[in-house]
């Protein structure tokens, strides 16, 4: 199955390994269980923390789970973080503010949709990844969401359907954690290798979204 196989590739992505280990050299990431290899070696106790030698640990061993289904770190993404994010934009950036005030006394729903939203640790992680390693693109997710929120909001979706679709719209960029963040230079020349895996990072998403194996397809798509 080409599909199963692309989704275990993501467990030894080096770029969001890298991303983890680069993380874990600025802020305390620990292992909740044993990390294991495919093949029955120990790589990681429980209770360890990482270091920015994460890469190298891992080198030459599959891991039969993604490897931050095994990890916590302090003060992660969850939905109150989330939410003191969506109330900041609404107040600080233009685009918020702006969705905010067409919504008028709707505006409410936003919180209320993020508040109930399917939120794993997975995704939580994820997502603490994005904040510590990409900023910009984790402001960028929250106002996606909250894009996808209005015009849930908008077309009359149910309570269910506005929580979905602001799950997805915050997961949707997940991808780029899987690829090089070279592109965030903005003087950097993207190779035809390059430029196809940024093409290709909504798919690689969609994968990781589907791997929580939490939401629906409909998120996933």
């Amino acid at each position: 199955d080409p599909v199963a196989a692309a989704m275990a590739a993501l467990r030894h992505n080096v770029h969001y390994l890298g991303a983890i280990a680069q993380m874990a050299s600025q802020q305390p990431v620990r292992t909740v269980a044993a990390v294991v290899s495919e093949r029955g070696d120990v790589l990681l106790d429980k209770g360890s923390v990482l270091g920015s030698d994460l890469l190298e640990r891992l080198a030459g061993h599959r891991l039969p789970v993604a490897l931050d289904t095994l990890l916590s770190v302090d003060e992660p993404v969850g939905i109150g973080t989330l939410f003191v994010e969506l109330n900041r934009l609404v107040a600080e950036h233009p685009l918020g503010r702006l969705l905010a005030t067409d919504l008028g006394p709707q505006a409410v729903v936003l919180g209320q949709a993020l508040r109930s939203m399917t939120w794993p640790e997975q995704a939580a992680f994820k997502m603490t990844v994005v904040r510590s390693q990409l900023p910009s693109l984790y402001e960028h997710s929250v106002l996606m969401a909250m894009v996808a929120g209005f015009l849930a909001i908008r077309a009359g979706w149910d309570d269910k359907q506005c929580a979905r679709v602001m799950a997805a719209g915050l997961l949707h960029d997940v991808g780029m954690l899987y690829m090089s963040a070279s592109w965030t230079n903005a003087e950097y020349r993207l190779t035809d290798r390059g430029r196809a895996h940024l093409s290709a990072h909504s798919i690689t998403g969609s994968m990781v979204v589907q791997a929580m194996k939490v939401y629906p397809h409909s998120v996933e798509e």
